[in-house]
């Protein structure tokens, strides 16, 4: 019943997944520009690197519950807020109101995982990043099966996601004996003291939330307009490459020759690139989309997921480390929507996936080139995962 947590964060992106695909829907209605757009998707970033920075400095396991019932509340809040916004500028109170809610629930949420389920960080951080993409995933999926019906019925799923969170994290806590620490997570030693891998990871997530969050955030807007696709098949590209994203950070906790080692970092990068090329050279293709994004999915889900681990796996500081994460992948979607919104209005779909493309490119290398620290062997393993860790 330990994992039973980690539908908290499924259901938090599920409901964040149904705000990234619904609002711009809503923007291309009232007939927003694609720039209009990129900065209404980064609104809800930019709230969530404030609250991210704020939090960082107090949030502990004591507070951590509190402030995942308090998200579930503002998350209803926005839900009834999308339900009336009819203007421009209600949606950019809309998705302020999203980025706080999730900057409150996901740090407080990778503060209390640990303690409250006393998993290995290898294996936390994977199935945390699989929960959290589905999540993603799903939402974007709901959301295009009923965008032709009645607004009202949008926010229903959000509204029961409200209430879910807040019940599920109090079962938890009677499971676990009322949020006691039932036992310290293990960590893996080797490079673990090491925070320039810390510093890596960190590139690592920002790169991911720039080109995914940036990209597939204006995806509904531009798959409509640019490309002519319905919502219905925009909804299940996006399902499909969450799922791939999902399936690859669960498999992270076996493939451990991925970790602390910088010598994979251009393979993993460059499956990325691919997917964006693929894109790129048959635009018009929806076959390509879906399997561009797909294949883009496999690189996101070992960034984040190596990120989430270093920060875990250092022996002390974990909520500063965190919150740093959420502070780069708020930047990162703030970048990745504006550049993209504006290469979308310029140069078309192309420009976007092609920024996509180069931004991947340009991290890649900055951390190909990011000296490893001396005695600190590049692909060393980490120790193996077991239940009893």
């Amino acid at each position: 019943m330990r994992y039973l947590i980690f539908l908290c964060p499924l259901l938090m992106d599920m409901a964040a997944g149904c705000f990234f695909f619904t609002v711009p829907m809503e923007a291309s209605r009232l007939g927003a520009s694609n720039i209009a757009a990129g900065w209404l998707m980064a609104m809800s970033s930019i709230a969530y690197v404030l609250f991210s920075h704020w939090l960082g400095g107090f949030v502990s396991e004591q507070h951590a519950g509190r402030l995942i019932s308090i998200s579930a509340v503002i998350l209803a809040v926005a839900a009834l807020f999308l339900l009336i916004a009819n203007t421009l500028w209600m949606l950019y109170i809309c998705m302020i109101l999203v980025g706080v809610t999730m900057a409150i629930f996901f740090i407080s949420f990778q503060v209390f995982m640990g303690p409250s389920t006393s998993i290995h960080p290898l294996r936390s951080a994977a199935i945390y990043g699989c929960a959290w993409s589905l999540g993603m995933s799903v939402g974007p999926l709901v959301e295009g099966m009923l965008f032709n019906v009645a607004k009202f019925w949008l926010i229903i799923p959000i509204l029961l996601i409200a209430v879910g969170i807040p019940v599920l994290h109090r079962l938890q806590q009677h499971l676990s004996g009322g949020g006691a620490n039932i036992g310290s997570p293990g960590l893996c030693t080797s490079p673990a003291n090491d925070r320039r891998y810390l510093r890596i990871g960190r590139f690592g997530i920002f790169a991911a939330a720039f080109t995914g969050f940036g990209m597939k955030g204006l995806l509904p807007k531009i798959g409509i307009e640019a490309l002519t696709l319905t919502p219905a098949f925009i909804g299940i590209v996006l399902f499909l490459s969450g799922v791939c994203q999902a399936l690859t950070a669960l498999g992270c906790q076996y493939l451990t020759r991925l970790h602390y080692n910088r010598k994979s970092l251009p393979v993993v990068y460059g499956v990325g690139m691919a997917g964006m090329v693929a894109i790129i050279a048959w635009p018009n293709s929806p076959a390509a989309l879906l399997v561009g994004l797909g294949v883009f999915g496999i690189t996101s889900g070992i960034l984040f997921h190596q990120a989430v681990f270093y920060a875990l796996n250092q022996p002390a500081g974990i909520a500063r480390n965190v919150s740093v994460n959420e502070i780069l992948v708020g930047a990162g979607s703030v970048a990745g929507s504006v550049i993209c919104g504006y290469a979308a209005e310029y140069f078309g779909a192309r420009g976007m996936f092609a920024v996509a493309a180069g931004a991947l490119g340009v991290i890649c290398l900055i951390q190909h080139f990011y000296r490893a620290p001396a005695g600190t062997a590049s692909g060393r393993k980490t120790s193996p995962v077991t239940d009893e860790l």
